[in-house]
């Protein structure tokens, strides 16, 4: 593990889930994606039969999990590529004329 997930690790561990916002309260379109997700829960239990309904939340399962990784890393990669700017502006040195 390197230094900048050691940093982003201990960070997020320091954040206590308690302290976290409803997403639902201070998003609007996060709200309504909410109730459309429960909407088109609703319709596909009506629809599906239950082995079909495991297989759609398996899917779902594997689709989170997926953005999940995806967000770690992009947010690793953009903390690492802030940390680095920050180093070349503080070493930056004009260039005589």
């Amino acid at each position: 593990m390197n230094v900048f997930e050691a940093v982003t690790d201990e960070l997020r561990s320091v954040h206590n889930e308690n302290d976290l916002k409803n997403l639902e309260e201070v998003a609007e379109n996060y709200y309504r994606a909410n109730l459309e997700n429960n909407t088109i829960e609703k319709i596909l239990e009506e629809h599906l039969s239950k082995e079909d309904m495991k297989m759609v939340y398996k899917l779902c399962d594997n689709f989170l999990t997926k953005e999940v990784v995806a967000g770690k890393l992009y947010y690793n990669q953009g903390f690492s590529d802030a940390i680095q700017l920050i180093i070349h502006s503080l070493v930056w040195s004009p260039v005589g004329r």
